[in-house]
């Protein structure tokens, strides 16, 4: 039987293709799968030395290429050797704004004067733990008063 190496030629290249798409797919899918935006909300902080207050916004892809989804969290206040400042951390997560179950988790730390200003840092994680797929950095405008719910704003990135 004669096959030209015009054939053959052909036939491995269209093999490498066939072996080198999934690779290719999944590098184009990863930057496909980025979502970025801000997100905006209110924030209440902790009234007392070691007390908790939460956070609730709406993270925006202003492409609207994707569903808007909600983050939600607990601040819980951690003293710390500056006696004119609020600090702490923050566990929450991220869900679909619709009661349906969390996507995500968030975990971070937030800081700044006492007159309730700051910034705060989050990392995003699966649920069942495992490393960073993403990352919120903001800044909230929040007194420590009673009755009183100040607002944040971020940019996130999620991968």
């Amino acid at each position: 039987m004669f096959i030209s190496r015009r054939f053959l030629g052909l036939f491995a290249a269209s093999t490498l293709c066939i072996l080198a798409s999934p690779h290719l797919r999944s590098a184009a899918a990863s930057s496909d799968e980025c979502a970025d935006g801000v997100a905006v909300g209110a924030w209440k902080l902790p009234m007392t030395s070691g007390g908790h207050g939460a956070f609730i916004g709406r993270m925006i892809d202003p492409d609207g290429r994707r569903v808007s989804l909600r983050i939600r969290a607990e601040l819980t206040d951690e003293p710390g050797p500056c006696l004119t400042c609020v600090q702490g951390s923050i566990h929450g997560f991220i869900d679909d704004g619709q009661g349906g179950p969390p996507r995500y988790a968030v975990e971070g730390t937030y800081e700044g004067p006492m007159s309730g200003t700051g910034h705060f840092d989050l990392r995003v994680v699966p649920l069942r733990g495992g490393t960073t797929i993403g990352e919120f950095h903001g800044e909230f405008d929040s007194p420590r008063a009673l009755g009183f719910r100040g607002r944040f704003r971020a940019d996130w990135r999620i991968c």
